[in-house]
Order: structure tokens, then C-alpha cells, then sequence
């Protein structure tokens, strides 16, 4: 791309991850395509979770309520994960 220097290849690693894992996007994000975090979360392993926030942009996510998000992700891991 030309806007960004850096080619984060995100689809190619997160496919090693085995903990649980969050994805949080916003469908604003004029940085990073919400379509790319979709991607990430398809490419993703289980457990995993999206959370697309409709009028959230690239930095704005815990002004949209992302961190009830959060806390209702890590209520739902089994103890010890």
C-alpha cells in the first residue's frame, strides 16, 4: 500500500495463536479497512470473538463501549485460560 510503510501481515500469523482471542474493529476505521479485521478474525483459531463497533474509528473504540466488550470476553473464558 502506499499509506503505510509497514505490511503488517496479521491473516498469516494470528492462524499460530492459541489463546483466546478479541477482535475489536471499528467500521469507521479510515486507517485499517474494517474488512481486514474480519479477515483476522476469519483466519483466526477458536475460541475467538469480533466485535465490529459501527461508529467506531481507528482509536476511538473504548469511547464505544469496547471495554464491556472486553470484560464480557474474559467473564466467559474458562479459569485457567
Amino acid at each position: 500500500s502506499l499509506l503505510m510503510s509497514d505490511q503488517y501481515r496479521n491473516t498469516e500469523h494470528v492462524a499460530k495463536v492459541t489463546a483466546p482471542l478479541l477482535v475489536l474493529h471499528g467500521e469507521q476505521d479510515e486507517v485499517i479497512p474494517a474488512a481486514m479485521g474480519r479477515r483476522v478474525y476469519a483466519a483466526a483459531n477458536e475460541p475467538k470473538k469480533l466485535e465490529i463497533f459501527p461508529r467506531g474509528h481507528h482509536s476511538d473504540l473504548f469511547d464505544h463501549g469496547a471495554w464491556e466488550r472486553v470484560r464480557a470476553f474474559l467473564a466467559g473464558l474458562p479459569a485457567g485460560s
